[in-house]
């Protein structure tokens, strides 16, 4: 005679296999993860030492270490005095303004150096010559027993901008946002927030800073997670590839490129609102 599981047992089994988690028809994405782009990254720029930087900066070297952290990290594990402050998915699209000069030596550095590999292989892409991370991030500088700042102000392009020189010739960020448009639907908010507000599995991935979110409003049913961490969090949260996904930002250009690394990691039905949170509002949707 087949042994019956027991009452609990048998409701903590149904409960389980009525989570999304446990569905039947989950699918796993498939696609690339966040180690395959830091390795891919990794094949191209030169990690530099806590020491060798250290040495450049006291030793007056031309060089622009740029600091593409979040803003929350700033006050968790502090800062290299001198920095450049340009967040992950804004690089991009700043760096002509803040450094136009293609053979200024940058020293891009994140918490821990996964991050600041990926960024370091696309500022050589767009044409920048000396390209170098800081192996180990903040935590590798902070772990040598070199100094940080801790108080002040931080805000984009905290240092002061580069003097010019020949600029950089390579890709832009506007290529690669008309590449990504070519892959990605873009969807208007109206249309997608009727598919949000019907379709509970589907997810907003909102990608601004906290303080973009801060001065032009949240929306209260979105995922937060910032542009240079997608890759490292996004299958935490979002388990299955067939959910449908929308990612915001201000404008729709990040949102774009962000569009474009789900479907690379598997993700497989993907859009981006058409003009961002911009247009969201203007479309007398709610942010709050």
């Amino acid at each position: 005679m087949t042994k019956q599981p027991r009452p609990l047992t048998r409701l903590i089994l149904a409960l389980l296999l009525a989570s999304p988690l446990y569905a039947f028809d989950l699918e796993i994405p498939k696609g690339k993860n966040s180690d395959d782009y830091v390795k891919e990254a990794g094949a191209h720029v030169k990690a530099i030492s806590p020491e060798d930087t250290k040495k450049a900066i006291d030793k007056g070297t031309p060089l622009v270490l740029l600091d593409i952290r979040s803003f929350a990290e700033f006050s968790d594990h502090g800062w290299i005095e001198g920095r450049t402050v340009v967040p992950h998915g804004m690089v991009m699209f700043k760096i002509r303004d803040i450094v136009p000069n293609r053979d200024i030596p940058i020293i891009v550095y994140c918490k821990k150096g996964k991050r600041s590999i990926i960024v370091a292989y696309q500022l050589q892409q767009m044409g920048y010559k000396d390209i170098k991370y800081l192996k180990g991030g903040a935590l590798g500088w902070k772990n040598k027993g070199y100094p940080v700042k801790t108080s002040g102000t931080s805000k984009i392009a905290e240092a002061p901008v580069v003097s010019k020189g020949e600029m950089p010739t390579g890709i832009t960020a506007e290529d690669l946002v008309a590449e990504a448009n070519k892959l990605v639907k873009a969807i208007p908010p109206a249309e997608a927030n009727r598919v949000l507000t019907t379709n509970s599995n589907a997810v907003l991935l909102d990608i601004r800073t906290q303080q973009e979110i801060g001065s032009q409003g949240a929306i209260e049913r979105a995922i937060v997670m910032e542009h240079g961490k997608v890759p490292f969090n996004i299958k935490k949260k979002v388990h299955d590839a067939n959910t449908r996904l929308f990612v915001i930002c201000k404008k729709g250009g990040r949102s774009a490129l962000i569009a474009k690394q789900l479907q690379e990691m598997g993700y497989k039905d993907v859009h981006h609102i058409a003009g961002g949170i911009l247009a969201w509002k203007e479309a007398g949707l709610i942010a709050k």
